[in-house]
């Protein structure tokens, strides 16, 4: 909302007539507007509440807004401080003149009408799922550091390489891991060829493919490195 119709909005609910010279009257009349005012009747000490919270949203945003908006949203808050001021001075209705307050205008009476419709949503059918939007991708996360530690167990507890790796591959078919957590699993074999398998087993696995290098560390022969780089696609 821009700030000449904030200041709508709180002038008509204000209505202070006492203060015939304020920015509202200026702005009835800069628009040609016959401007005649009217005596409401509002909770004063709710409505200066009110505009306080106003008030301390406006010094929030404020605050978080960038240099271009920061001017528009002072100006709107000083626009605020006037009408604050405005309803602080204001006085109660009974003190208005000598006269007393003029007579308040009655609404038209509003002739009732038939009920709104009730809206019903409709259900959807039993066991239905709604499809992902366009474009969805579910977050793929890697494996939690528990149950890494339960295959890393369960591998160890197993005496040769062939059933570690098969271990492995049950483990890799529903889990993804990070390349310090393939390093881990490299340790669990002795001879190259066997920690060559496991990154084969792993490749498609492991999310954090930038770090990868990470894994040359775990062979020493320049042969087994070229190995390691033709798996790694690298």
């Amino acid at each position: 909302m821009n700030r000449w119709n904030w200041v709508a909005v709180v002038a008509m609910t204000v209505a202070l007539p006492a203060l015939a010279q304020d920015r509202w009257r200026d702005w009835e009349r800069e628009r040609g507007r016959d401007f005649r005012e009217q005596v409401v009747s509002i909770e004063k000490r709710r409505m200066q509440w009110k505009l306080e919270r106003v008030d301390r949203r406006l010094g929030d945003l404020i605050a978080r807004a960038r240099p271009p908006d920061r001017k528009a949203l002072k100006d709107l808050r000083d626009e605020l401080t006037d009408v604050r001021d405005l309803l602080n001075a204001a006085q109660p209705v009974g003190m208005v003149g000598p006269g007393g307050p003029p007579p308040l205008m009655q609404p038209p009476a509003v002739q009732p009408g038939p009920p709104p419709p009730v809206y019903q949503p409709q259900q959807p059918p039993p066991g239905y799922q709604q499809p992902p939007p366009q474009g969805f991708q579910p977050a793929v996360m890697p494996i939690a550091d528990p149950a890494f530690r339960n295959i890393l167990g369960a591998m160890s507890r197993e005496s040769f390489a062939d059933d570690k790796l098969r271990v492995l591959d049950s483990a890799a078919s529903t889990n993804f891991f990070l390349v310090a957590q393939v390093q881990q699993v490299l340790a669990q074999f002795n001879f190259p060829g066997d920690r060559l398998k496991a990154v084969r087993i792993l490749r498609p696995r492991i999310l954090d493919t930038d770090n990868a290098f990470q894994l040359y560390g775990a062979f020493e022969f320049p042969r087994d490195k070229e190995e390691l780089k033709h798996i790694l696609g690298q």
